[in-house]
């Protein structure tokens, strides 16, 4: 999965969460509502200026929406790296 379909699958996550019709959030962010539905399928490309409009209507951070996006790509980038240990020195 590409970052940008990570992101417009967290955004389309939250505006259902938010209970939000796409006819809301075209009003909100002054689009027509044929314009967030072809977002939302990918067919038309998600603009950063939209991009943070929509995260002000969805009281989200762009960058909480980033991390998140980061790591439904690649989660296991995302976990903390355990230190391989010195074999030599522990006991038989």
């Amino acid at each position: 999965m590409s970052i940008e379909k990570a992101v417009l699958k967290i955004l389309i996550e939250r505006r259902k969460f938010l209970r939000m019709s796409r006819e809301d959030v075209a009003k909100l962010v002054s689009k027509s509502t044929q314009i967030i539905y072809r977002i939302e399928a990918n067919s038309t490309s998600l603009t950063f200026d939209l991009f943070i409009k929509l995260c002000e209507v969805y009281n989200i951070q762009p960058s909480v929406v980033i991390e998140q996006a980061k790591s439904i790509i690649s989660p296991i980038e995302n976990k903390p790296v355990i230190p391989k240990t010195d074999t030599e020195n522990l006991p038989n």
